[in-house]
């Protein structure tokens, strides 16, 4: 699955809304909270992190993987 390693790296939980169109830069979207990570970049609160995908199919297999009650914990 596209991006499966970014989201599970920096993302957790389950995605906030289903797949939304951006017509602005023509890409897929789901928003996820950001994990605690190396990489985290804040030190108050995790942010909202928004995943793009190409297609409107990408992001849908990607809604349905992480919306599963044992996907995207961590």
């Amino acid at each position: 699955m596209e991006r499966k390693e970014y989201i599970d790296a920096v993302c957790v939980g389950e995605p906030f809304d289903k797949p939304n169109y951006d017509a602005d830069s023509d890409t897929w979207n789901l928003h996820f909270e950001e994990s605690d990570n190396d990489h985290h970049p804040y030190f108050n609160e995790p942010q909202l992190l928004c995943v793009s995908f190409d297609t409107q199919e990408q992001a849908q297999e990607a809604y349905n993987y992480y919306s599963q009650p044992t996907k995207g914990q961590s």
